[in-house]
């Protein structure tokens, strides 16, 4: 099969007798574009008209564009916010950083509509606010992406899914912690009171 291309006539044969010319024409500051196909140059050749599947392509395409450019800034963010996460255990600014970053990706999974990204983007949010303490605000938010992930709406999300049960676990964690250090508070409370009581009962003597 021969395939020639002619930039300056447009023109494309393929074969012998098979020939397809593009043709542009302006009018009303809008460009139509036409393809002729001659099958034999005997035959009037068949005229297909695509000016509007390119006008469309063009218009998808600036939504591709868009769409690929959030998910680029979305895994940037996801980066960085996962940086700051991983030092919200011991710096406490961190963690209120790496919450802030989790809001900007809600917002933006929000503006492309991906309900699936607003999810993991809370469950960055329910990591940030255990960090910082508040255990039930984390938990109402897991439960909730958890009933999500579980659902039809989310086309049962295996990812989604297994990020709800590791988030869960992890404030599990928080919580046993918290109870630990309780328990330790009220034993060192407990021991200066007896010490206060042996101290009294010695200058009583």
């Amino acid at each position: 099969m021969k395939f020639l291309l002619y930039t300056g006539e447009h023109k494309i044969m393929l074969g012998n007798d098979v020939i397809l010319k593009i043709t542009h024409k302006k009018k009303s500051r809008v460009t139509i574009r036409n393809i002729l196909i001659c099958i034999n140059p005997n035959i009037n050749p068949i005229l297909y008209r695509i000016g509007q599947d390119l006008a469309w392509s063009n218009r998808l395409l600036s939504q591709v564009n868009v769409q690929i450019y959030m998910e680029d800034v979305f895994s940037w963010l996801s980066t960085l916010g996962g940086a700051y996460s991983s030092l919200g255990d011991h710096f406490i600014h961190c963690s209120s950083k790496a919450g802030r970053i989790s809001v900007q990706q809600l917002y933006l999974a929000w503006s492309m509509g991906d309900p699936l990204l607003q999810a993991k983007s809370m469950l960055f949010l329910a990591q940030s606010l255990m960090q910082r303490g508040y255990l039930p605000q984390a938990k109402n938010i897991i439960r909730k992406q958890y009933t999500f992930a579980t659902s039809s709406d989310s086309g049962y999300d295996q990812k989604l899914h297994n990020m709800c049960l590791g988030t869960w676990h992890r404030l599990k964690y928080f919580y046993q912690r918290r109870r630990e250090r309780s328990r330790l508070k009220l034993t060192n409370v407990s021991h200066d009171r007896n010490g206060l009581h042996s101290q009294a009962g010695v200058q009583h003597l």
